[in-house]
């Protein structure tokens, strides 16, 4: 439903879906919204998370013993690899914030903007509206 001061105009569905779509994806960080609304199904978030990378320098020599040179390139290589796991940490956490209020700012414009009056009161009844 879209209205102005003269009449209101009702859509189908799909063509609400990809105009919303389309004006998110204009928006770099509103893309996981966007497939979100496009594929009908949450993002899993999670599943895009960083994972943290461990060294794999043996640090011990033939003898069984450690090797202090060995042991340094271990550390060295697993500070690289913090390094590049703290920084997708960050930009995971900003990913994932701007999709939940990437969210919530879909579901108020579909609801101020494409909702009947008597749709938006039944959404509103339901039990798990927030």
């Amino acid at each position: 439903m879209m209205s102005n001061a003269n009449s209101t105009k009702y859509y189908p569905f799909d063509t609400v879906k990809k105009h919303i779509v389309a004006k998110l994806k204009e928006n770099p960080s509103m893309l996981d919204v966007a497939e979100a609304i496009q594929k009908e199904q949450p993002v899993d978030m999670n599943a895009l998370r960083p994972i943290r990378q461990t060294s794999t320098i043996v640090v011990f020599n033939a003898e069984g013993n450690i090797d202090n040179q060995r042991m340094d390139e271990r550390q060295v290589e697993q500070r690289g690899f913090d390094i590049t796991f703290e920084q997708a940490e960050v930009i995971w956490n900003k990913r994932n914030q701007d999709y939940e209020n990437g969210l919530v700012a879909a579901f108020s414009k579909i609801m101020n903007h494409f909702t009947t009056k008597n749709m938006k009161s039944k959404v509103e009844q339901l039990e798990n509206y927030e």
